[in-house]
């Protein structure tokens, strides 16, 4: 441990890590800029006790999306509101920076250890990146989605697997589509091909979470294979969800 702690010192000081939010060097020793780390709005209630979004009336349980859709996740949670920081996130994604994922998995091992004890109130088995077809990893380079499965199985202890779920299509971009397109191109994109999900509690781990289209094709394709229950942990949740905006 104490080799690991001095090789990443040195390493931050031949290569300073670049901070999330504003993209220069952080400070030596740092994941972000104290400044910075103001940016990013934390989600705190109230919020959907489906998906984790931001509720328009207090007193609701679940918001305008949730109450008026089932799931096929059983519950999930996000770090972020997706506005403060989608400009991190779309470099972490088609930006080249994979070094963010250190400071955003830290945040989301937090948020995910809060929610198995106060909100899913469950054991969870593994943690299952949402995959990328094999095509769109080629031409990244990265997962995200694992990158931050990886970086909270160092923190948390449960093991991430990444070869459970596979991604089978390559669908067209989702951003520009509604929540019934959303559904129509995912229905068949995902599958598991291994055994070891079988009656395993799951969660799935992604950077945006939208309108739940992608969360729920991965948890059905999961449940075909086996598995108990599916959960999910987001870094960021968008406007479509909890508020319907």
């Amino acid at each position: 441990m104490r080799y690991c702690l001095w090789k990443n010192r040195v390493l931050d000081l031949l290569y300073p890590r670049r901070c999330p939010v504003c993209d220069r060097a952080a400070p030596f020793g740092t994941l972000i800029c104290p400044a910075c780390a103001l940016v990013p709005v934390r989600m705190n209630g109230p919020l959907c006790h489906c998906c984790g979004g931001r509720l328009r009336e207090p007193e609701a349980l679940f918001c305008p999306v949730c109450a008026g859709r089932r799931h096929a996740y059983r519950r999930g949670a996000a770090v972020f509101d997706y506005r403060s920081i989608s400009g991190p996130l779309l470099r972490f994604k088609y930006g080249n920076r994979p070094e963010y994922a250190d400071y955003f998995s830290e945040e989301l091992a937090a948020a995910l250890d809060r929610a198995l004890r106060k909100d899913f109130r469950v054991p969870a088995d593994m943690l299952v990146p949402v995959p990328l077809h094999r095509e769109r990893l080629l031409a990244r380079g990265y997962n995200q989605a694992e990158l931050l499965a990886r970086g909270t199985e160092r923190r948390l202890g449960i093991p991430c697997r990444g070869d459970v779920l596979i991604r089978t299509e390559n669908t067209a971009p989702l951003k520009t589509m509604s929540a019934p397109e959303r559904r129509s191109c995912l229905k068949s994109a995902f599958h598991s091909c291994s055994d070891d999900v079988k009656s395993k509690t799951i969660i799935l781990i992604d950077d945006i979470y939208t309108t739940g289209s992608t969360m729920d094709a991965c948890a059905e394709a999961l449940y075909r294979g086996g598995a108990g229950s599916v959960y999910f942990m987001a870094l960021a949740i968008g406007a479509q969800a909890g508020q319907n905006a």
